[in-house]
C-alpha cells in the first residue's frame, strides 16, 4: 500500500526542504560540522588501498589512474568501495 500526498502537502514539503537547504547553505563549514556532531551523524574516512591501473594518454603531460578506495565508518566497518578513474598530471620526462 502506498501513501499518496495531496498536492498541497507535496508543495508545502517542497517549500520546507527548499528553506532548509537554503539555511544550511548559509552555515559556515565549522557550523555544519558542529550541527553534524550534534545530530550524531556518522563520521567516515576514505582510504586509497591500491593503484589498480595507470596508463598514459595521448598528451604526454597527462595520465589516467584508477585506484581502489574504501570508505570506513567510525566502527572501522567498510561501508563503500569504489574505483574512480582520474586524470592526473604526470612528471616531466627527463
Amino acid at each position: 500500500m502506498t501513501l499518496r500526498r495531496r498536492p498541497q502537502e507535496k508543495a508545502m514539503r517542497q517549500q520546507q526542504m527548499t528553506r532548509l537547504i537554503n539555511s544550511l547553505s548559509k552555515l559556515t563549514h565549522h557550523q555544519r560540522q558542529q550541527l553534524a556532531a550534534a545530530l550524531g551523524a556518522l563520521s567516515a574516512r576514505s582510504q586509497v588501498s591500491e593503484v589498480i591501473e595507470a596508463r598514459a594518454t595521448s598528451k604526454p603531460e597527462r595520465g589516467l589512474l584508477r585506484t581502489s578506495n574504501k570508505v570506513i565508518n567510525q566502527r572501522n566497518e567498510i561501508v563503500a568501495v569504489y574505483n574512480p578513474l582520474r586524470m592526473v598530471k604526470t612528471r616531466p620526462s627527463s
